[in-house]
């Protein structure tokens, strides 16, 4: 029994039960290490101080989004989702001790141990891949400057007869306390 053909070997010489449970185990092993992954790469972007993405929330003016509150409430969300990451990875851990726990059961002489290593076999190469799209997200991150501060000059209306220049139009809509 290799890789390649694991399945058909379950599928012809033992109950169908194992292969259930085989395809159970794989799916629960390869989602807990994707979640510990996932909560490793948060806990980086909350290390760095970066906000990832996911994280971003639209405002009515664009420069809020450098305000010490907005950045503030970022961070108390990345908090809450690696709170919520870690629920779900403990939910995961018992569910994928109790599909073990249900394949060894079914499983006679060494066949669980040569499926386990399968199983280790086959999603390594899955979670290598997904830790090197981790490291080049986190790379990404960091090689970012400071937000730029765009200005958007629809925000300003002049209310006099004055004509206003391009220069007192951004320092405008910058706001009143820019300065």
């Amino acid at each position: 029994m290799n890789i390649d053909n694991v399945e058909l070997y379950l599928r012809e010489n033992h109950h169908h039960r194992i292969l259930l449970n085989y395809h159970t185990v794989k799916k629960f092993y390869l989602r807990v290490a994707l979640v510990q992954l996932g909560i490793r790469f948060l806990k980086s972007c909350r290390t760095k101080d970066i906000i990832p993405k996911f994280l971003w929330f639209k405002t009515a003016n664009r420069n809020l989004t450098a305000s010490p509150a907005y950045k503030n409430s970022q961070r108390r969300l990345l908090s809450a989702e690696i709170n919520h990451k870690y629920k779900h990875l403990n939910k995961l851990k018992k569910m994928y001790q109790y599909s073990v726990t249900v394949l060894q059961q079914y499983c006679h002489g060494d066949l669980f141990e040569r499926l386990q290593q399968i199983i280790t076999l086959i999603c390594c190469p899955l979670i290598k891949t997904k830790e090197q799209d981790i490291e080049e997200k986190l790379h990404g991150h960091l090689l970012r400057t400071a937000p730029k501060h765009t200005v958007d000059p629809a925000v300003v209306t002049n209310l006099s007869t004055r004509i206003l220049s391009n220069d007192e139009i951004d320092c405008l809509a910058n706001g009143l306390d820019y300065g």
